[in-house]
C-alpha cells in the first residue's frame, strides 16, 4: 500500500507540469474557433501554445533586419553600398524594390546578400553563390542609385522543427497519467468502505460526457430563408394580372 501510494505521489508530481500545460491549451482550444493553418501565424502566447499541443513544438520567429537603401554602385567590383549599416547575414534572401537601378538589377528581383562590409555588400541569384563569393550579380553602373534592399525571411513549417523528443514526452505523459489515474483507482478501492461511492463516481465519469455530447447532437433549427424568386415563363400569369383570353400572353 505504501509502494502504490509512492508511485502516485511522484509520477502525479512528475507529469503535473505537462499535464497542465495540455489542460490549459487544450482549454484555449475549446474557446478559439479559428486554427493557424502556419507556425507563422501565431504570435501571442496563446496562439503558440496551439502548436504545442497540436503539434509539440514551439514556433520560433528570427528577427528580420531593417530593409537598407542602397545609394551607390560600383561596377568594377559589383558592390552597393547602403546608407546606414545594413546587418545583413551572409546568404539572406532580399528582394529588389525601387525604379532608380544600376544596370543588372530590376525591381522584384529576389536574389541572396553577401555583406562586404558594414555598409557594402554583393547579390547574388543563388544562396550557394552567396556563401561561396562567386558569381555576383553584374551591375554595369558605377555612381548615384536609389533603391531599397527588402530582406525575405523564408516561413518555417511544422517540418522544419524537430519534435522527436517533446513527442516522447508526450507519450511518456499520457501513459504515465494513465498510470497515476489507475493507481488512483486502486488506492480508492483499497482505502475506502463501502465501495459503491467509488463505483458510482466511475460510472457517472463515464456516463456525463456521453450524456453532454448525446445532447450536443441536437441541431438547432436553421435561419428560415424567403424562397428564391422563380423567372416568369411565357405565357404565364404573373401576381396581381388579370385573366387573359387564351392565346393572349401576359406584358
Amino acid at each position: 500500500m505504501k509502494k502504490l501510494r509512492r508511485a502516485h505521489l511522484y509520477l502525479g508530481c512528475f507529469f503535473t507540469p505537462v499535464l497542465a500545460l495540455y489542460l490549459f491549451s487544450g482549454f484555449f482550444l475549446t474557446r478559439d474557433e479559428e486554427r493557424q493553418k502556419t507556425p507563422d501565424e501565431a504570435r501571442s502566447l496563446l496562439q503558440k501554445l496551439y502548436w504545442v499541443h497540436t503539434a509539440q513544438f514551439y514556433p520560433a520567429h528570427a528577427v528580420a533586419p531593417e530593409i537598407s537603401e542602397a545609394i551607390q554602385s560600383a561596377a568594377d567590383t559589383d558592390t552597393l553600398t547602403t546608407t546606414q549599416p545594413h546587418r545583413f547575414p551572409v546568404g539572406l534572401p532580399v528582394r529588389v524594390i525601387g525604379n532608380d537601378l544600376p544596370g543588372g538589377l530590376e525591381s522584384n528581383l529576389d536574389c541572396f546578400a553577401r555583406p562586404t562590409g558594414e555598409r557594402s555588400l554583393t547579390l547574388h541569384l543563388t544562396e550557394a553563390d552567396a556563401k561561396s563569393g562567386r558569381a555576383a550579380l553584374d551591375l554595369n553602373h558605377t555612381g548615384a542609385v536609389s533603391f531599397h534592399l527588402n530582406p525575405q525571411l523564408p516561413s518555417r513549417d511544422r517540418a522544419a522543427y524537430d519534435r522527436t523528443l517533446f513527442k516522447y514526452l508526450a507519450l511518456a505523459m499520457a501513459i504515465g497519467a494513465l498510470a497515476t489515474m489507475g493507481l488512483g483507482v486502486v488506492l480508492a478501492f483499497r482505502s475506502v468502505q463501502p465501495r459503491w461511492p467509488v463505483w458510482a463516481a466511475l460510472v457517472l465519469g463515464m456516463l456525463v460526457p456521453i450524456v453532454f455530447l448525446w445532447i450536443g447532437q441536437a441541431r438547432k433549427p436553421p435561419p428560415s430563408k424567403a424562397p428564391p424568386e422563380m423567372p416568369a415563363l411565357p405565357g404565364a400569369l404573373l401576381p396581381g394580372t388579370p385573366d387573359l383570353p387564351p392565346g393572349k400572353l401576359a406584358p
